[in-house]
């Protein structure tokens, strides 16, 4: 079973850690020194790129940044940046993978859950597919029980 996000549109693959997935965002090189990214990974916000863009075009002691500006084209449920590079920041962007330049790669874990078992009592489970095992009775139950009220309710429910 492989997390998904609605209207998350990245790629999510397994790795070889049992229970651990990548979650990348989009980013794309659309011109010479300009990219694009289209999707942030889960768990980054908006926010939080444009504090690392802005960072990276004042630069640091050591020299100027990589990031001449950015352009933000977002909609109410899509990410849109427009980033121009200087021509030493997309060399180094691409040497680098523009993937970890731009800090475009989370990691989900599956193997440490914590929740509320059917009797009430917080519990670890090591996978969802636990998790499943363990409620899948107690689903069954209640469907009965809202499938019997319905019946008497005239299809009604409460």
């Amino acid at each position: 079973m492989i997390p998904w996000y609605r209207g998350f549109t990245g790629p999510i693959e397994i790795t070889d850690k049992p229970g651990r997935y990548k979650v990348s965002g989009i980013i794309n090189q659309v011109g010479d020194n300009l990219v694009e990214i289209t999707e942030l990974p889960v768990g980054m916000w908006t926010q939080e790129m444009k504090e690392f863009l802005e960072k990276e075009i004042m630069g640091t002691d050591k020299g100027p940044g990589a990031v001449k500006d950015y352009e933000e084209h977002h909609l109410v449920n899509t990410v849109h940046f427009k980033v121009q590079l200087t021509e030493k920041g997309m060399a180094t962007a691409l040497a680098e993978g523009l993937e970890n330049k731009f800090k475009m790669v989370s990691y989900i874990n599956t193997t440490n859950m914590v929740a509320f078992d059917p009797a009430g009592r917080i519990r670890k489970y090591n996978s969802p597919e636990e998790i499943l095992t363990e409620f899948f009775h107690l689903r069954l139950e209640y469907y009965q029980k809202r499938k019997v009220i319905s019946a008497t309710t005239g299809g009604l429910t409460i």
